[in-house]
């Protein structure tokens, strides 16, 4: 229910106002036939499931010695009620009064995101997952649905990115597909501005496909093989970075993320070790640069997920060879490690690698 009204909460106004002709008093005639009931102004007053605020801010308005609190299941109803009474209360009294939007501004009603919405971390927040086609961004991405963001899922492959779009939905989530080619520098750009200008851009996570070659010796490998991943990662996260970080640094925050690392010793793996390493050093670059807006950077490591090929060094190898916990992490542990490095919880990590590799890399 918390997440069917998140996701409603968007054009909320607009829908209630077109069901409402000109004016508000069709959709708060049963509060204000409730107020005329009253033998006297009361001094306390609780509107229960207050949604954006057009009752609160009403009643603060009907009743301007009374203290109004409004409460409501859905945060991003009650972020939107705010943003309505601190625009009211620079406005002049309205003509007429009952208009919401334009609310007295004495007293303005205080708004609380109830206990629910503390339980997840990701309340309130927008997230663009590029590469959320495969395995890792689907993961990320239903995750940081799950924790009450709302998620842009960014890929090459759209049938892929719709799927887990209705997942998300299905489980009560936000969701929205775009297909988009992270080497185009101008449609990633275009398409962070159209979903800044939506809400905002909080986080953003590259969980896109290197495109290596593996399982040959650098000795024997063509040096455009050895070169493709390093040269598409590096330009992937640059314009990717670039183009978030715009956004992010006008509202003086964000966290920008990226599978990365680069630190085992594993043979065979072509240009993918040298692709890692320079995305670490190109995170490490962003955060001393960003870091000053409010923005933090930072790189996941992992071993692999069971059953993936990544890191897996030579075939047929034990999924825990080389570890020293008896299990490769699964997808959803990436990705709550990514909802954690996203969160507040995280607030002051950055320029930093969050190692998850089960004792394949130790600190």
């Amino acid at each position: 229910m918390t997440r069917f009204f998140d996701a409603a909460a968007v054009g909320w106004d607009e829908r209630i106002r077109a069901r409402s002709s000109e004016n508000l008093e069709q959709h708060l005639a049963p509060l204000m036939t409730a107020a005329g009931l009253l033998s006297r102004p009361p001094s306390r007053v609780l509107e229960v499931g207050t949604g954006t605020g057009m009752g609160a801010l009403w009643l603060a308005q009907r009743f301007p010695e009374a203290e109004v609190l409004g409460i409501d299941i859905s945060a991003r109803m009650i972020q939107g009620a705010e943003a309505k009474a601190a625009s009211s209360s620079s406005r002049p009294e309205p003509s007429p009064p009952v208009r919401a939007a334009v609310a007295r501004p004495r007293p303005s009603p205080h708004l609380y995101p109830t206990s629910e919405e503390k339980d997840v971390l990701l309340a309130n927040k927008t997230a663009i997952i590029y590469g959320a086609a495969g395995a890792i961004g689907s993961a990320v991405a239903r995750a940081y649905a799950r924790e009450g963001a709302e998620v842009h899922l960014a890929g090459r492959t759209e049938a892929s990115l719709a799927q887990a779009a209705e997942r998300i939905q299905r489980d009560g989530g936000a969701a929205h597909v775009a297909r988009l080619d992270v080497l185009d520098e101008a449609a990633v750009q275009q398409h962070a501005d159209a979903v800044a200008a939506r809400r905002g851009i909080d986080i953003c996570f590259n969980a896109t496909s290197n495109d290596d070659v593996q399982g040959t010796a650098l000795a024997d490998m063509p040096f455009d093989d050895f070169m493709r991943p390093v040269t598409k990662s590096v330009t992937a996260q640059f314009i990717i970075a670039n183009a978030v970080a715009r956004h992010m640094a006008a509202r003086g925050r964000g966290v920008i993320l990226v599978m990365a690392g680069g630190r085992e010793a594993i043979p065979h793996l072509g240009g993918s070790h040298v692709a890692w390493a320079a995305l670490a050093g190109l995170c490490r670059q962003l955060a001393a640069e960003l870091g000053p807006a409010g923005i933090r950077v930072a790189w996941l490591l992992s071993p692999g997920s069971a059953g993936s090929d990544d890191h897996s060094g030579a075939p047929g190898a034990s999924d825990a060879a080389g570890l020293l916990l008896a299990r490769r992490p699964s997808y959803d542990d990436v990705a709550n490690v990514a909802v954690f490095a996203a969160s507040d919880w995280a607030g002051t990590m950055t320029a930093t690698e969050l190692n998850f590799t089960a004792g394949a890399v130790i600190d």
